[in-house]
C-alpha cells in the first residue's frame, strides 16, 4: 500500500512540475506589477517605475499595439509569477513613454500614467464636459459609488493640485477610491 501511495505522489509531483515548467516557459517576462494585494482588476499598477491607474482610454486600433511583457501580482515569488500571470501588457507602437497600456486577459483593462490623468489640460477638458462625477472604490461595487458635484472637484484640484504617487504609498491601504 505504501508503494502505491508513493508512486501516485511521485507521479502527481512530476506532473505538477511539468505543468509549472511548461506554463512558465509559455508566459512572458513580468514587466509590471499590481501595487496592492487585493481587488486586482482596479488596483494601481507599477510599470518601469511609474504608477498607473485604471482608465477608460480607448485603444482605437488593436493592430497598432505591441506586447512589452506581462502583468504580475504584487507578491514577487517565482511560483506566483508562474501561476498567477495576470495578462499580457500591450502598448501603442508609437507610444515610447507607455502613457497608456491595456492588459489582455479574460477581462481586458486599460491603464494610464498618473501624470497623464493629472495633467491640467486633461482635467480641464473633463471638468468642462461633465457637471458631476462619481467617486467609486477599487471593488467597483454600486454601494461604494458617490456622486460629487463639479464644484467639489474644482476645489479639490485647486487645493491639492498634482499629487506625486509612489509604489510605497499603497503598502498599507485597504481600499482605493477613484473619481
Amino acid at each position: 500500500m505504501k508503494k502505491v501511495v508513493l508512486i501516485i505522489l511521485t507521479i502527481l509531483i512530476l506532473a505538477i512540475c511539468i505543468l509549472v515548467i511548461f506554463y512558465g516557459k509559455r508566459q512572458g517576462i513580468i514587466v509590471g506589477r499590481y501595487v496592492t494585494n487585493e481587488h486586482y482588476r482596479y488596483s494601481p499598477v507599477e510599470l518601469n517605475g511609474d504608477i498607473y491607474f485604471p482608465s477608460n482610454y480607448d485603444f482605437k486600433d488593436n493592430k497598432e499595439l505591441k506586447s512589452i511583457g506581462h502583468l504580475g501580482v504584487k507578491d514577487k515569488r517565482s511560483i506566483n509569477d508562474i501561476l498567477l500571470d495576470v495578462g499580457e501588457i500591450l502598448v501603442e507602437k508609437e507610444d515610447r513613454d507607455h502613457i497608456h497600456f491595456t492588459v489582455i486577459d479574460d477581462n481586458p483593462m486599460s491603464y494610464s500614467k498618473v501624470n497623464y490623468l493629472q495633467d491640467l489640460s486633461f482635467i480641464k477638458s473633463n471638468i468642462d464636459k461633465y457637471n458631476s462625477f462619481v467617486l467609486c472604490n477599487d471593488r467597483d461595487t454600486a454601494e461604494a459609488r458617490i456622486i460629487i458635484e463639479k464644484d467639489v472637484i474644482v476645489k479639490l484640484q485647486e487645493t491639492f493640485g498634482t499629487i506625486k504617487y509612489n509604489k510605497e504609498d499603497f503598502n498599507n491601504c485597504d481600499d482605493i477610491y477613484y473619481i
